[in-house]
């Protein structure tokens, strides 16, 4: 489930992926750093997997100008690297980012993304490198293909 993908106020990814688990589907939540700082993240993705969730997709985000509230200030205080370090640390050491042990350890999957596409074509596979590096278990990339149907059947 996006998280105000494009920039665009949506539902909350939380809320989203919470209505999907009460249909049985278990959904992967979107979870961008644009919007949140590191407390309000990591009290998200405790949030989150209390009503559930436990599947993670990090993200930085689209740049708010790209959207519906051109104006309205980002936050980026940690990027998807970090993002994703922090959902490790949490899952793995049972502690949050400032070393304070919680609770409950969220037990997520976590994802990240990549355009293996975008230049410099060269830094794609070593940023790849470096999420996997910070925790990332699951990678979803966009391709497209040009089919020729006149080729190809």
């Amino acid at each position: 489930m996006t998280d105000n993908q494009t920039a665009i106020v949506r539902m909350s990814s939380i809320a989203a992926c919470a209505h999907l688990i009460g249909m049985g589907i278990e959904p992967v939540m979107q979870m961008v750093t644009r919007d949140r700082n590191r407390i309000a993240l990591q009290s998200d993705i405790l949030g989150a997997y209390s009503l559930g969730i436990r599947n993670i997709l990090c993200l930085s985000g689209d740049h708010q100008t790209f959207g519906s509230e051109p104006g309205a200030m980002n936050v980026w205080d940690i990027d998807c690297m970090h993002l994703i370090h922090t959902v490790k640390k949490m899952r793995d050491e049972g502690k949050d980012l400032s070393g304070f042990k919680l609770d409950t350890a969220p037990e997520m999957f976590i994802g990240a993304v990549e355009n293996p596409f975008a230049d410099p074509f060269e830094f794609r596979v070593l940023r790849l490198a470096k999420k996997v590096a910070a925790g990332q278990t699951l990678s979803k990339h966009n391709v497209f293909l040009a089919w020729n149907a006149s080729k190809n059947g």
